[in-house]
């Protein structure tokens, strides 16, 4: 299950695939017989990785209330295996509503959120992901602390049991992603020019940092 915000919608691929196309990819490739399939109530994208539950404009507490509504509530209802979230963007924002959670307080709405996602579905394997960077002003200073706390947090459930890891999305936009001071853009491999939403080629490496978190979780013994 692609779970959070416009990353999980795929939102800034050509085809709105995202990462779904190229992980399921991977995925069909290394898991011989084993079904593959993505739920979700939203659907974007192409067959066979329409379904998804990518929010665009999503921020924590958004989400934590869409986890009490009909649509999430019918996806999990389906006992995904695994959900990979990617949330927090919007909280970076140095233009967020007032009553969006910031910065400081994102961390712990997150542990909130990630306690909601067990309290529902205790067996899930949860990956969450260390947020893409952003070349904007405020925003990347913003975001590397609330990516460190992400770290510790997940370090935290898991020495309580939980099945939880995270994946490193981090370096995608990191290279070669500048915003100059006069307001214009340099070109970068990995992100459309709004600097938070990947390109193609930025999905594409988010396949693989996904896979990557699950092919731990399959090394824990979490995923058989």
């Amino acid at each position: 299950m692609a779970f959070g915000d416009a990353i999980a919608e795929g939102y800034g691929s050509i085809d709105y695939n995202g990462y779904r196309m190229v992980l399921y990819n991977h995925l069909k490739t290394d898991c011989g017989r084993r079904k593959v399939e993505f739920v979700g109530s939203q659907k974007g994208g192409a067959e066979p990785v329409t379904d998804h539950e990518g929010h665009h404009g999503a921020d924590i507490e958004s989400l934590l209330a869409l986890c009490s509504g009909e649509d999430v509530t019918s996806t999990l209802a389906k006992n995904p295996n695994v959900i990979l979230l990617h949330i927090g963007t919007e909280n970076m924002s140095p233009l967020r509503s007032p009553d969006i959670a910031g910065p400081e307080e994102a961390p712990a709405k997150l542990g909130e959120l990630v306690d909601h996602i067990f309290s529902i579905a205790p067996n899930v394997v949860l990956v969450v992901a260390q947020i893409i960077w952003s070349p904007n002003f405020v925003w990347f200073d913003n975001i590397d602390p609330y990516n460190a706390a992400i770290t510790r947090m997940v370090k935290r459930k898991a020495d309580q049991g939980r099945k939880i890891l995270t994946a490193d999305l981090r370096p995608i936009g990191e290279k070669d992603c500048i915003r100059n001071f006069d307001g214009t853009w340099q070109e970068c491999a990995d992100l459309n020019n709004d600097g938070l939403h990947p390109k193609d080629e930025g999905y594409r490496r988010a396949a693989g940092f996904w896979y990557e978190a699950l092919f731990e979780a399959t090394q824990k013994g979490w995923l058989r």
